[in-house]
This record gives structure tokens, C-alpha cells and sequence, in this order.
């Protein structure tokens, strides 16, 4: 009797023993499946401002989570070294955006692949002189934002130049190591080329001047301590139809950023806005209001179209100050084509005409607004017919990444003897579109970083349809 009371207790020994381990097991190694915890830093350059959603790393997490069916919980924190804490304690699940150059040494984490190419840069002050010679970076004064990625740059290169770098760490916010170097504080700064290209509309005395050679990219780091979520992460990287969608995201974000820089013509926008918008807000207001339009889109097309002079005109004979055809005016009722009021109300309805029927072909969000003003530029016609094309080349015809490889094919003969509408100018429907979306972007910067410009347009922002893109 006693021998069969020890081993019962034996038996309930172990099985507590095994519970116990079960639950540290369930708690620690098991991952629940209905949240994703997700920490973004403020050095990531992927993060900043943007007029067309909530960036980069934000859009593909809920990608990622619709398509797995997760909860997303997004936490931005000041470092990415405060982020990888969060991950090694397992407070979340996920980092976004990292650099690979700190990624070396994280071993015990996955590493995603790399979806966003970007660079180093010396940048310098327009008033004074270029990098001419290395030996310059120590004798003159470079600064350097107080961000892990540049102080793992700049330290980097420190020992492999030939002299000492003479930087200086700046001990606040980037935007105030730009800020320094516009007032011609230092004669050099390091920046990425990402962030360079989104502040540089801005801080039109910035010039960059050296990029280097090596070039890294940004990607995911997450926890392998999670198996199934581990997994979960990795397979939404290699399925083919989530490679199209990640292209469509950095399009959005960062495809119509110019490779090179016309500082000639930002700096005209920027005058502009004070200089000949006023003449004008009345009728801009009220025709986006009635056709339901975002004003600083509106501006930011009739700003391509004539850069705000109602006597425009165009070797094609479009006129005014939204470049309208005879034909297009009589069938938007306008009578006078240089009249600065009927211009801007035909334009208006004419885009709330196309984007009508662009709805109708089922395309949808941003695409369907830069679909529009394809259709503005070139005709509805050839839009259709880029439309018709791209499923020829098993392309997706509802997405803008698509068309701005398509279009171009139109100018083509081998491509266009079969459509429907012929000859196509589509690098001009491309250049169009890329054109307003930039200009879109910085009137937008102004309102966001404020300045006399920004003041001024941030009324326009108020008039935004509740709902936009709608």
C-alpha cells in the first residue's frame, strides 16, 4: 500500500512538473497568433512625412496583417538601439526599417530581406564651396545628426580616411543638423540620400556633394524565439503576389522623387505660392469644394500645367492656366480658355469627369487619382489603352506602378499599331504624373515644417475632403 502511494505521488510530481513546463513553454515559446507588436524608430529616413498614408514600413506591416489576419500594435520609439531592446526583452515582435549596417552584430535576430536601396551623403551649404579634395572634411567642419545611423557612419569612415575627420555630433532633433547647415553654420553635413531628397524642397541652399560608393538598404529584424511567427514573417516576403504589392508601397512612397533636382523650379514653386496664388484661392476653393477635390492636388496640377500664368500656352494649343484643348472646353461649357475663372472651374469638372470613369474601370485610392491626371495629360483614350496593354503584359492594369512602365511602350509602333487610340506621348503622361505627385508632396511639406508658404497653404488643408484619396 505504501509502495503504491509513493509512486501515485511520484506520478503526480511529474505531471505537475510537466504542466509547469508546459505553461513556461506556452508563455515563452508559444505565440498566440492574433497581434503583431511592431517598433518603428524616428532615425528610420522611412518614417518621415508623407501626404500619401503613413509610410513605408507602416503600409507593409498591414499588408502584413490583413493577410495573416493579425491585430497591428505600432509603437514609435526615439532609437533604433531603444527598439532592439524592445525586441530582445520580447515587448514586441517585430523592428522596421533598420539599416543594415546595424545589423551586423544581431545574430540572435531574423533578418528580412532588404526592400528599400539608399545612401550616404556629404551635403554642403550653395554658399560655399563643394567637396573639392577628402583633406577638406578635416579642415572644415562637418555635422552630423545624433542618430545611430550616421554616428555609425561617420565613425566608420573617421578610420579609414587618411586625416581626422573634423565632425561634430549634432546633440538634437535631424531637422536642426539641416537647419545649421542653412544658416551657413558648417560647411558640411551628413545625411541619407532618402531623407536628403524629402528635405531638400525645402532647404533649397543644400547641395549634395559627395554620395558614397557603398550603398546599404533597410529591412525587417524579428525575434526567431517565436517559431510560428518567425515562419509567418518570412513566408509574407517570398509570396509572389506580396512582392507586386511591396513595389506598389515604395512606389507610392518614394517613385516620384526626381533623380535629378531642378532647384531652379522648386525655388520658383516656392515663390509662386505667395506671388500668384492669392489671385486665385477664391475660384480654386470653391471649384474643389463643389467637385470635391483636395485644393493643394488641385494646385499642385495647375502649377505643372501653366506654374500659375492664365496666358499659358502649349505647342499641342492647349491654353490657360489648366492647358484646356478646344475640344475639352466646349465640352465643359468654357468659352473663354484664358479666363483665369473658367479655366480653373473647367479643369476642376474635367477631373471630377475622368475620375468618374476611372472609378468605373475599378481602380481605386491613389492609383485612381494619378490614373486621372494620366488621363488629363494624354486622353482617357490612351489611358484605356495603357490599361489594355498592361494585361498584355501581365502586368497589373489597376496600379499606377504598372501603367508608369506601360505608358512609355505607347510611343512605340510595335505597340501601338493594335490599340484602340494609336500614338501615344506616354513618357510625357509619366513625367506629368510624377510631376504633380512631387509638387503635391511639397506643398504639403511647407504645411507640415511651416513657413510663411506653409502658413498660407494650410488653410487648403482644412478643405480637404473629409475622405482623400476618396
Amino acid at each position: 500500500m505504501e509502495k503504491k502511494f509513493k509512486i501515485a505521488i511520484f506520478l503526480l510530481l511529474v505531471l505537475e512538473l510537466i504542466f509547469l513546463l508546459g505553461h513556461i513553454y506556452y508563455q515563452n515559446y508559444y505565440w498566440k497568433g492574433r497581434k503583431l507588436r511592431v517598433a518603428e524608430s524616428k532615425e528610420s529616413p522611412l518614417c518621415f512625412f508623407s501626404p500619401y498614408g503613413q509610410g513605408i514600413d507602416y503600409s507593409l506591416a498591414s499588408l502584413l496583417a490583413k493577410e495573416k489576419k493579425l491585430s497591428l500594435i505600432w509603437k514609435r520609439v526615439n532609437t533604433f538601439e531603444q527598439a532592439f531592446n524592445l525586441l530582445e526583452k520580447r515587448e514586441v515582435d517585430l523592428v522596421v526599417g533598420v539599416p543594415t549596417l546595424l545589423v551586423e552584430n544581431k545574430s540572435n535576430f531574423k533578418k528580412g530581406k532588404e526592400y528599400v536601396k539608399n545612401n550616404f551623403l556629404f551635403v554642403h551649404n550653395k554658399k560655399r564651396y563643394p567637396l573639392r579634395r577628402f583633406d577638406e572634411l578635416c579642415k572644415s567642419k562637418v555635422i552630423v545628426p545624433k542618430n545611430s545611423i550616421f554616428v555609425s557612419k561617420i565613425t566608420d569612415y573617421d578610420k579609414i580616411i587618411f586625416c581626422s575627420i573634423n565632425y561634430e555630433i549634432i546633440d538634437s532633433q535631424e531637422l536642426d543638423a539641416f537647419r545649421v547647415l542653412e544658416a551657413n553654420k558648417a560647411r558640411f553635413m551628413l545625411t541619407d540620400k532618402i531623407k536628403f531628397n524629402a528635405l531638400n524642397p525645402y532647404f533649397l541652399d543644400l547641395r549634395p556633394t559627395y554620395e558614397f560608393k557603398q550603398k546599404f538598404a533597410h529591412l525587417w529584424l524579428w525575434s526567431t524565439h517565436y517559431a510560428s511567427l518567425s515562419q509567418l514573417i518570412a513566408e509574407f516576403w517570398e509570396g509572389e503576389e506580396v512582392k507586386q504589392k511591396i513595389k506598389d508601397i515604395q512606389e507610392l512612397y518614394l517613385g516620384f522623387f526626381p533623380e535629378d533636382i531642378d532647384f531652379y523650379q522648386l525655388n520658383h514653386l516656392q515663390e509662386s505660392v505667395l506671388r500668384f496664388l492669392p489671385r486665385y484661392e477664391k475660384d480654386i476653393i470653391a471649384a474643389c469644394k463643389k467637385y470635391d477635390l483636395d485644393p493643394l492636388f488641385f494646385l499642385a496640377q495647375i502649377y505643372q500645367e501653366s506654374h500659375f500664368n492664365p496666358r499659358a500656352r502649349s505647342r499641342t494649343g492647349v491654353r490657360g492656366l489648366l492647358q484646356l484643348s478646344l475640344d475639352t472646353a466646349s465640352l465643359l461649357g468654357v468659352e473663354n480658355r484664358l479666363n483665369p475663372t473658367q479655366s480653373i472651374w473647367g479643369g476642376a469638372k474635367y477631373m471630377a469627369f475622368l475620375e468618374e470613369r476611372v472609378a468605373k474601370k475599378g481602380v481605386k485610392g491613389w492609383d485612381k487619382w494619378f490614373f486621372v491626371l494620366a488621363a488629363y495629360n494624354q486622353g482617357l483614350g490612351h489611358l484605356y489603352d495603357a490599361m489594355d496593354l498592361a494585361v498584355k503584359q501581365n502586368k497589373n492594369p489597376y496600379k499606377w506602378s504598372s501603367l508608369k512602365e506601360v505608358y512609355p511602350l505607347l510611343s512605340y509602333k510595335k505597340f501601338y499599331k493594335n490599340t484602340k487610340h494609336g500614338y501615344c506621348r506616354g513618357y510625357e503622361a509619366v513625367d506629368y504624373v510624377q510631376s504633380v505627385r512631387y509638387y503635391y508632396y511639397i506643398l504639403n511639406l511647407f504645411t507640415f515644417l511651416g513657413s510663411r508658404e506653409g502658413d498660407y497653404l494650410r488653410r487648403f488643408v482644412s478643405l480637404r475632403p473629409l475622405v482623400w484619396p476618396r
